[in-house]
């Protein structure tokens, strides 16, 4: 399917609700369950600040350095325990719905299937993480320049029109570099691939195709408002829509033919090409 066809979001929607209709386990449980083990991180994490905080107020307002040495390594690792969950979970639940695409069956365990990709992906999203800190690195340095040089009386107000502008600047860049590594998770999880190849196959995926994508998120984000009108409980039907649609679309673009890998395959293998043409017959032998 090409592209503009892959991602338009109606048909991406419609999809979506169809595989929604046919597997409810595999789409409920693969894109809720991780929403709740975010929550029960973070509850864990504010369940052992309180008592912390109360001793802190009852001691007054200087610094106590005892929380800090606790706090600081709980809050590291509760982040490195979730960020390798939902590692783990990103590519069994691209897998499961991909499955589940294929044979309109239940693909629950495929959930929990993602272990032989998960330090390549592990590696991509630090990648991508280091490539969004610098962006923000060059954005803060920026906005300190015009700062100190916007920061007499005079040149104040006039000042606030080139921040307005220098945020808006790199905040396109952002986006359409995050636009770019967007298809990273379903290609490691469906790629032998490294983290390296997996970020350039993305970006080579994304390149032209921006606007198109744009488009496509746009459309999810009024999807999700629409959820968060109709009382937050609409989020519990959104979610799973949207995360449907974001893979769906992915293998609609690059797998033309619903079928189930057994293992992750090469790139060259899962593309659309034509068969190879058939050697000239022999010369008949006298």
């Amino acid at each position: 399917m090409l592209f503009e066809q892959a991602y338009d979001p109606i048909r991406s929607l419609k999809a979506a609700w169809d595989l929604l209709k046919r597997t409810p386990g595999t789409i409920l449980v693969g894109v809720l369950m991780p929403v709740a083990v975010q929550y029960a991180l973070g509850f864990v994490m504010q369940i052992v600040m309180l008592p912390m905080m109360f001793a802190m107020q009852r001691q007054g307002a200087e610094p106590n350095f005892g929380f800090l040495a606790v706090m600081i390594p709980m809050a590291v690792i509760l982040s490195i325990v979730q960020l390798v969950f939902m590692t783990w979970i990103d590519i069994g639940v691209a897998r499961a719905i991909r499955a589940a695409l294929a044979t309109g069956q239940e693909q629950i365990r495929l959930i929990f299937g993602g272990w032989d990709r998960l330090g390549t992906l592990l590696l991509a999203r630090l990648l991508i993480g280091l490539v969004c800190l610098v962006i923000y690195g060059f954005m803060i340095v920026a906005l300190l320049i015009l700062g100190a040089l916007f920061s007499t009386s005079q040149l104040s107000g006039v000042g606030v029109v080139p921040l307005l502008g220098v945020m808006f600047a790199f905040s396109a860049v952002l986006i359409y570099v995050l636009l770019g590594l967007q298809f990273v998770t379903p290609i490691v999880a469906f790629e032998d691939c490294s983290a390296t190849a997996a970020i350039g196959r993305s970006w080579k995926i994304a390149d032209g195709r921006r606007w198109k994508l744009i488009v496509f998120w746009l459309f999810c984000f009024v999807l999700s408002i629409a959820g968060v009108l109709a009382c937050f409980v609409g989020l519990l039907l959104a979610l799973p829509l949207i995360e449907t649609m974001r893979i769906e679309a992915f293998v609609a673009m690059r797998y033309p033919k619903p079928v189930i890998a057994p293992e992750p395959e090469s790139w060259s293998s899962s593309s659309t090409q034509a068969p190879p043409p058939m050697p000239p017959p022999l010369p008949p032998q006298t």
